[in-house]
């Protein structure tokens, strides 16, 4: 597909089964770098008592240290972190509970963690599955004022990042709802 503009052109990838959407990936290089990050100060003021964070992961090495998503605040730098192994996921400065279940690399897998205040629950699905699931206390709430960094994992706000916790892959279609997703 082809568009005219100001006498550039300008081409679109369309991937079949993608409609019209672009078929963009985030990637991160299989190198080992604490350099290699988005950092990002996200309002989660809407997703304080509700929230589904759902994507493709794309795993280049994994040896069940490796994070793709680390979400700290100024008091806790562990409040949302998912990395390359069921053992290796926390919300709300919590590990949920693990099972067998590891990423293979080179190969897409899809996440999506739900959990509400209301039914004090969270889920954690890989490709559709259901691998583990926890109460959460009463009156949780997701902290607002955090720095979301994909790519490592944050021992203090905004950095304290460890070369042996780099994650090295592809995040596509990540999505971050104020609502509790059905997987």
């Amino acid at each position: 597909v082809s568009t005219q503009s100001t006498g550039k052109q300008w081409y679109q990838r369309r991937v079949r089964g993608q409609g019209s959407g672009y078929n963009k990936v985030l990637q991160f290089p299989r190198d080992v770098s604490i350099e290699n990050y988005v950092l990002l100060r996200p309002d989660f003021t809407d997703v304080q008592e509700e929230l589904s964070i759902c994507g493709w992961m794309k795993f280049y090495r994994t040896d069940g240290n490796r994070y793709w998503f680390s979400y700290a605040t100024g008091r806790i730098d562990n409040q949302i972190i998912f990395g390359d192994s069921a053992n290796g996921q926390h919300f709300l400065n919590d590990q949920m509970p693990g099972s067998a279940e590891d990423f293979a690399t080179f190969t897409w897998h899809q996440t999506c963690f739900t959990w509400s205040s209301a039914s004090q629950y969270e889920e954690l699905y890989l490709n559709g599955q259901k691998i583990t699931e926890e109460f959460t206390p009463a009156g949780s709430k997701v902290p607002t004022n955090g720095t979301l960094v994909l790519g490592q994992e944050q021992d203090s706000l905004g950095g304290g990042f460890d070369l042996g916790q780099t994650f090295g892959g592809e995040i596509y279609r990540l999505q971050i709802l104020k609502k509790e997703a059905v997987c």
